[in-house]
């Protein structure tokens, strides 16, 4: 699964579906739990399972071919608003999502800093 994704091939390279550029670098940091600001998705319910991690300060569509999500857990001052057949806003673990907002059309996970500008532009 390669959700979530930032494109940042060069707008030269982006108009060819079947050329892909080539890897230069890459860096890996290793943060605390505490350090990160977004949301866990986890697709078994009460946090089972393998969670994708969503990072704060953007909107996330979800892709069809993904499970149902079954439960939810935003990092502390984060939260949430999950856009299905309705907008609902997620600030606390739910360990048990509700039908209507398992399948979403798009998350949008923002982070709220004090100071605003602690963490940067979310």
């Amino acid at each position: 699964r390669t959700f979530p994704a930032v494109d940042t091939a060069p707008p030269r390279l982006r108009s060819s579906q079947d050329q892909t550029p080539p890897v230069k670098g890459i860096s890996i940091r290793k943060s605390k739990a505490s350090a990160l600001h977004g949301l866990w998705v986890f697709f078994e319910p009460n946090f089972e399972g393998r969670p994708q991690f969503f990072e704060s300060g953007s909107e996330y569509r979800y892709p069809e071919d993904w499970p149902p999500i079954a439960s939810l857990k935003p990092t502390p001052k984060t939260f949430t608003l999950v856009q299905g057949s309705s907008i609902s806003m997620v600030r606390t673990p739910l360990s048990a999502v509700d039908g209507n907002q398992s399948r979403p059309s798009s998350l949008d996970v923002v982070a709220t800093c004090e100071p605003h500008d602690y963490c940067g532009l979310h």
